[in-house]
């Protein structure tokens, strides 16, 4: 018996204890509310980490850097992305293209070497973005006349793994801490010649080839558009075929047309071909964006 009051003493005191406490807080923050909010705000605050107001995004690379093709001459995918940044990200964005038309792996790497403006913009980078690739295949596609040779490539290609890896290594010698995003290269040749398989093939290969070596130099993203920019077109007539539209044995000629792919050469993207691309950008910088938008 004695056990049992004495547990209900225990009991009763706890229950008691409890009241108070739960008087004095609720009394508490009647009397003074802002106290209390300005705590909770506080500790709410503390758990945001710092946003910088400024970044520096540099591109380097050859001409899809440069931004050929885009008809509004506004820096192609490195102008887009700037003002994606800006509005969406309320982050004051300055940019440094040093894309140049027809440069290969080796010949962007030199320029990185012997030109100080390009070291100087990349040691203050927030941002790497690159395009490298797409003229070291074309010079063996060229040189096959389209017909790619399987060994060539194969030359090529390890010639190319190399020089990437140089490159690269180049780029984090000025900047080890921020993030590169690596563009994929695509075939601008798919819509007009889908059955040349080899083309498409070499393609996929040297991506993953760009994909492997990129992973070597932390912290980096793939950003794949080949897909994208080579079968737009293909893409999109199957997907009004399965919804209900219309298809037909013979192709129209605007079925043999990439709608993202300037017409004046049809090499290059046009301002809506940069427009996906940036997109592409924009969400993989979205999902990383720790790595350069918190201080």
């Amino acid at each position: 018996m004695k056990v049992l009051k004495r547990l209900r003493d225990i009991l009763l005191a706890l229950v008691v204890l409890g009241i108070v406490a739960l008087g004095v807080y609720f009394g508490f923050n009647h009397f003074y509310p802002e106290t209390v909010q300005q705590k909770t705000h506080q500790v709410t605050k503390k758990k945001q980490p710092a946003k910088k107001s400024q970044i520096n995004l540099v591109a380097l690379g050859d001409s899809l850097t440069q931004g050929v093709g885009d008809q509004n001459k506004a820096g192609g995918y490195v102008g887009m992305i700037k003002h994606s940044l800006v509005d969406k990200d309320q982050v004051q964005v300055k940019t440094a293209n040093y894309g140049v038309a027809g440069d290969t792996s080796t010949q962007i790497d030199h320029r990185l070497q012997s030109q100080a403006a390009i070291q100087t913009s990349l040691k203050k980078a927030d941002v790497i973005v690159m395009t490298v690739g797409g003229n070291d295949l074309m010079g063996v596609v060229k040189k096959d006349m389209l017909d790619t040779n399987e060994k060539d490539i194969q030359v090529a290609q390890k010639s190319y793994t190399a020089h990437l890896t140089t490159l690269l290594g180049h780029v984090r010698q000025y900047n080890a801490k921020a993030p590169i995003f690596l563009y994929s290269i695509y075939n601008p040749f798919y819509v007009y010649f889908p059955k040349m398989t080899k083309m498409q093939d070499a393609v996929v290969s040297w991506n993953t080839t760009s994909q492997q070596v990129l992973q070597q130099s932390q912290p980096s993203h793939f950003v794949n558009i080949c897909n994208l920019m080579s079968k737009s077109s293909v893409l999109t007539k199957q997907a009004k075929d399965s919804s209900g539209g219309s298809s037909s044995s013979n192709s129209s000629s605007s079925d043999k047309k990439n709608p993202l792919i300037s017409t004046e050469d049809n090499f290059h993207p046009n301002v809506t071909g940069y427009r996906k691309m940036t997109q592409k950008l924009y969400t993989s910088m979205q999902q990383n964006q720790k790595e350069w938008l918190e201080k």
